[in-house]
């Protein structure tokens, strides 16, 4: 008897120390796979040699925040319907951040949270306003008025909107 109740605790230790390697992360994240952040220290006026500078990140894709729609009303804007547990926005939200620099100068992609941990009362309110109604929705304003809108897809289709 005391050699099964042996071998049951190693055979559930082993699963467990296995469970554990199973669920962890395969690979960090870096600072250039999460979602830019709007940084004070960083803005379009920004003296930077590099176009393609940390500067131009953060001004070209930034984080929704009340008012942001009105800031920059004089640009083309994406609204990116994004969740954090969405395992197809994570990969276009890694896109957006690497390809940046593609994104022209008078357009700006703005992440808004939808439906998950961070998404807050004005954020549901612009997916009601635009009737959005699932995360991986992307929605093209000019001049404040929604001109395109589509679930899916990626970067490239993104660019083609604009």
């Amino acid at each position: 008897m005391n050699k099964r109740v042996l071998i049951t605790i190693a055979a559930a230790v082993i699963l467990f120390i296995g469970g554990l390697i199973f669920l962890r992360p395969s690979s960090p994240m870096t600072d250039a796979d999460s979602i830019p952040q709007n940084n004070p220290l960083m803005n379009e006026d920004s003296e930077m040699d590099d176009q393609n500078s940390e500067s131009k990140k953060t001004s070209a894709y930034i984080n929704y925040y009340e008012g942001i729609l009105d800031e920059y009303s004089d640009k083309k804007i994406v609204l990116f319907f994004y969740a954090n547990w969405c395992p197809t926005c994570q990969p276009v939200d890694r896109e957006i951040g690497r390809r940046v620099a593609e994104i022209p100068d008078d357009a700006i992609i703005i992440n808004v949270n939808y439906n998950d941990t961070d998404t807050d009362a004005n954020e549901e309110a612009l997916a009601d306003r635009f009737s959005v109604t699932y995360q991986h929705t992307f929605v093209v304003l000019e001049n404040g008025q929604e001109v395109a809108k589509w679930n899916g897809d990626g970067f490239d289709r993104i660019i083609s909107e604009l």
